[in-house]
């Protein structure tokens, strides 16, 4: 790994360590890709991923969160940015509801009646809006979490 890279990893070891309750990743190169590194380092201190909300699909970054919850077992946080207030509240309205797709008991891995999920319990999203149109559920369940929640600040 890149020298940049072992010092921003053990820089959250160190704060966590230190007893601190979060750790900011940096939102380049890639906050999601970083924190999933940092987190195979860390065990309790909460990832949160800056994410600029006028330049990532909100699919996307409730795909990301979903997959970052997962690798974090439930530590992840996110930090919406954007300058235009109503396409992020917009972005963050729509990434809750494609993380509340997938209803609990939606995955079954039922080997014996060979079903992995009850898609009965995946639910569309519908979504036309000023920035953002979707009209699918999210393609993976979301994390421990659900709704991955917003950091209160950085």
């Amino acid at each position: 790994m890149s020298g940049a890279f072992e010092e921003l990893a053990a820089a959250a070891v160190a704060r966590e360590a230190a007893g601190d309750a979060r750790f900011v990743l940096p939102r380049r190169p890639d906050p999601f890709v970083l924190a999933a590194a940092v987190a195979v380092r860390t065990t309790r201190i909460r990832l949160v991923v800056e994410v600029d909300t006028a330049a990532v699909h909100p699919y996307v970054i409730a795909r990301r969160l979903a997959a970052l919850d997962k690798i974090s077992e439930g530590r992840a946080e996110w930090l919406p940015h954007d300058d235009d207030p109503d396409r992020r509240a917009e972005s963050v309205a729509l990434v809750g509801a494609l993380l509340e797709s997938w209803k609990p008991g939606a995955v079954r891995n039922d080997k014996e009646a060979g079903i992995h999920v009850d898609l009965s319990r995946v639910e569309a999203v519908h979504h036309d809006g000023v920035h953002w149109s979707v009209h699918s559920p999210l393609d993976v369940p979301a994390g421990p979490q659900g709704v991955v929640p917003q950091a209160v600040s950085a």
